[in-house]
């Protein structure tokens, strides 16, 4: 069982945090100052054991946000469960929850076993605060020191404690020259006993005869009671029968005018409902004629939708119409006219085609312009530079002119167009070559051979010229019986206008099909509200609502439907209201004359029980009556009172003498049992004296002859934090002074060693008593905060080492501020979790 998770929910300044997955072994926490660490600590104390008041001299860490709460997540092999505490009375209620698993309602209380809300701040959640409290409390209920000798021999009660506990009791049996102790005070209490028998030695000798005496006037006392009693009850029959009397006659008038009242309401509401009967009974055809009017809130939006439809059904057919307009064409060609995909494809192929050849035949007439203005530099005598020099091979211009003849050979026998570009363009490189030729060859050419050249380019540009032209006119020509084909007729002279054409007819047909759509949906919707409205004024009819003639009259109707069913339905209520209050005053009426029957009958029974008869004079008669019965009660209470008083005095006279004797009898009962009370203190007191002695020499040869296993992990982890400095740990039972002693055996006190050695033997003591306590407390991380803050580095590696070792055996969690503590932390045990908060 580990502790995985801590929930803070509310809980200080923490509200919905947590702290997790927390390891099996160790884990160290790094956070800055105020990130929570301590508050995590707190918390698990506080969620195991108890919120604390905010009077405790334990921090509170009340929520400004409301109610402390907080929640410990708990795993092992066979499942997961929540222990959750909310601020409450007593700490607060606890609930264990299961997450998976078995059901374990006592897992808390397994989890707190042998384990003291004390021990738990002290020993397995402390920081630097609780450190020094292992010294500070010796002596006391919770003193650290003895608890690790009780754990280390497996007792539950440390030594030290039992002992002061037994000469507690001891010193309050008995003490020398003592006054308030239990022998002392029992010794007292037997002399008092004794003189006081011997003062109660005569009884009064008058007590039978007093005795006697008392036995008459009981007697007396008791026929003079039951006389009075006769009396009083005469009397207070009379009494109560005139008061009921008087009390009737108050009755039956109001009840008589409650009747007249009720039935006068109920004659008013009996009218009111006749008149009301002739509106209400429209409340018949209510049903019918509401299912249609909530019909008819839709009524107006279908009214609309059909409207729209109408002016949709018009915007398409404009559309339409407009489209055969700009095209100068009628409804008939649109229809006719192919529009399918093989046609599109046909069209956009020409138009392509078209599109190339038009640009060769641009290509090849800038070319033959070219040439033609090659021809006239050379017949002018401005190409090229005259001044001689070397001449340069015509490589280039044999090259261009060879790239030509293939071109326009192939352009030819291929019907590829295309081609001719090239050979285009291969001629104007080919003049280019010679004209560059001609510069290297200087003056050494004569102008006669330039212009034969140029001639002679000029003939092959303006050939292949000639030839895109009669290319074009060819597809131009071809082009316009497929137009014929396709059904275009003039209106697509080229394929782009064709092209352009086919997308007009397809959006033709589109709007005339959303047209037609439109005029559709609207016919069906018109014919649906036509049917409505004649179904709504047949309804209408009962009511005397005039009928809707037209689609536009129907909401009117409606609205004078509702008027008049709402007065329907108010003379429908009213009339149902005026019909209760009637059958309500007729029931009250009866009722009323019920109980003025009864009332009578209860009169007339009450005067007879008084001996009188129903007159107008049977109150003063009445009165008279009550009068006599209450003389006669007063005369014989006043005979008891005077027989009573006289039965009470000697009561008391042989009261006190029965009281003497009966104390007589108690003193000598109560002797008896003190005397054997101080003969059970004597032997408890010398039975403790013996267990005190004995407890103290086997505490003191433990002391000396067999040294704890808890010192001596004690002692291992302080050797391995002060690298061997100081090798031994003396813890005496009796009380005394903690002692650590160095490798010369010189004996030192914490009052004389550094504050940071103090705390590394504080800790080195709790880590011995952890390593020690078996399964005590196992399901408790011991969470440590900050405790290595007054270690120098080298001691603050054992410190580790100590830390790590424990883990391996207990959950541990460490906390600090510190990033080089954590990393030390996780340089000495590598399987170390880390967690970050506030980082």
């Amino acid at each position: 069982m580990r502790l995985k998770r801590i929930e803070a929910v509310r809980f200080g300044d923490l509200a919905d945090a947590t702290l997790g997955d927390l390891g099996d072994g160790l884990t160290v926490v790094l956070g800055p100052n105020e990130a929570g660490k301590s508050s995590f600590v707190a918390l698990v104390r506080h969620v195991l054991f108890g919120f604390p008041s905010p009077s405790s001299a334990e921090s509170a860490y009340e929520s400004s946000a409301g109610k402390r709460q907080g929640r410990l997540v708990y795993a092992s092999e066979d499942g997961e469960w929540v222990v959750e505490r909310v601020e409450g009375p007593k700490g607060g209620p606890v609930e264990v929850r299961t997450v998976r698993g078995d059901d374990r309602h006592g897992l808390r209380e397994a989890l707190v076993e042998r384990v003291s809300r004390d021990a738990c701040r002290v020993v397995f959640g402390f920081g630097l605060a609780e450190m020094a409290e292992i010294e500070a409390m010796k002596g006391s209920d919770d003193d650290i020191v003895m608890k690790l000798y009780a754990a280390s021999a497996g007792l539950s009660v440390d030594p030290h404690a039992a002992r002061k506990s037994i000469k507690s009791r001891s010193d309050e049996i008995w003490a020398p020259r003592g006054r308030t102790k239990l022998v002392d005070s029992l010794q007292r209490r037997r002399n008092e006993i004794r003189s006081a028998l011997r003062e109660a030695g005569a009884a009064a000798e008058s007590f039978r005869e007093q005795r006697a005496r008392l036995g008459e006037l009981e007697n007396e006392v008791a026929l003079l009671r039951r006389a009075r009693d006769d009396a009083a009850a005469r009397r207070g029959e009379a009494e109560r029968a005139l008061e009921r009397l008087e009390a009737l006659d108050v009755e039956l008038a109001e009840e008589r005018a409650r009747a007249s009242a009720a039935e006068g309401e109920r004659a008013a509401a009996a009218e009111t409902a006749a008149a009301l009967e002739p509106r209400a009974r429209l409340i018949e055809e209510v049903p019918r004629v509401s299912a249609l009017l909530d019909e008819v809130s839709g009524f107006g939006q279908r009214l609309e939708s059909a409207r729209e439809a109408r002016a949709e059904e018009e915007r398409f057919a404009r559309e339409a119409e407009a489209l055969l307009t700009q095209w100068n064409t009628s409804a008939d060609e649109a229809v006719t006219l192919r529009v399918d995909e093989p046609s599109a494809l046909l069209v956009a192929r020409a138009r392509e085609e078209t599109a190339r050849l038009e640009f060769q035949v641009a290509a090849a007439t800038k070319a033959r312009d070219d040439a033609d203005a090659a021809l006239e530099a050379a017949r002018s005598g401005s190409i090229g530079d005259r001044t001689p020099g070397r001449a340069r091979p015509p490589w280039l211009s044999i090259l261009a002119a060879v790239g030509f003849a293939l071109a326009f050979g192939l352009a030819l026998w291929t019907r590829e167009y295309l081609l001719l570009s090239l050979a285009a363009l291969f001629a104007v490189l080919a003049v280019l070559a010679l004209r560059a030729t001609s510069r290297a060859a200087g003056g050494g050419d004569d102008t006669r051979r330039r212009v034969e050249e140029a001639s002679r380019r000029l003939a092959e540009a303006t050939r292949a010229a000639d030839l895109a032209r009669t290319a074009l006119g060819e597809r131009m020509a071809s082009w316009s019986a497929e137009s014929q084909e396709l059904g275009f007729g003039v209106r697509a002279v080229d394929p782009t206008s064709a092209e352009r054409l086919l997308g007009a007819v397809r959006d033709w047909r589109r709007l005339v099909g959303s047209a037609e759509r439109a005029r559709f949906s609207a016919a069906g919707a018109e014919s649906e509200l036509e049917q409505f409205r004649v179904r709504f004024a047949e309804a209408l009819a009962p009511l005397g609502v005039t009928p809707p003639t037209s689609l536009g009259e129907v909401s009117h109707a409606a609205a004078a439907a509702r008027a008049v069913i709402e007065e329907a339905r108010e003379a429908h209520v009213a009339r149902e209201q005026a019909l209760r209050v009637t059958s309500d005053a007729e029931r009250r009426r009866t009722e009323v004359l019920g109980r003025i029957e009864v009332a009578a009958a209860e009169k007339t029974a009450l005067l007879q029980r008084l001996g009188l008869e129903d007159s107008p004079e049977w109150s003063l008669e009445a009165h008279s009556v009550v009068e006599g019965a209450r003389v006669a009660h007063a005369d014989a209470d006043e005979t008891h009172e005077r027989a009573l008083s006289e039965a009470k005095e000697l009561y008391g006279r042989v009261s006190a003498l029965t009281a003497d004797a009966d104390d007589a009898a108690d003193l000598r009962l109560e002797l008896a049992g003190v005397e054997e009370r101080l003969a059970d203190a004597v032997d408890e007191y010398a039975v403790l004296q013996v267990a005190m002695r004995l407890l103290g020499e086997t505490q003191s040869r433990y002391e000396k002859e067999r040294q704890p296993e808890v010192v001596r992990r004690a002692e291992h982890f302080l050797r391995l934090v002060t690298g061997e400095r100081y090798v031994r740990v003396n813890l005496p039972l009796g009380g005394g002074e903690v002692q650590v002693f160095d490798t010369a055996s010189r004996a030192r006190t914490p009052r004389v060693l550094s504050q940071g050695t103090v705390e590394q033997l504080y800790l080195c003591m709790r880590l011995g008593l952890i390593d020690q306590l078996g399964e005590v407390g196992r399901g408790i991380p011991v969470m440590m905060d900050d405790v290595l803050v007054n270690f120098d580095p080298e001691r603050a590696i054992g410190a580790a080492a100590a830390i790590a070792d424990v883990a391996t055996r207990r959950q541990v969690v460490l906390m600090t501020c510190h990033p080089s503590t954590a990393e030390l932390f996780q340089r000495t045990a590598s399987d170390a979790t880390v967690l970050r908060l506030g980082c």
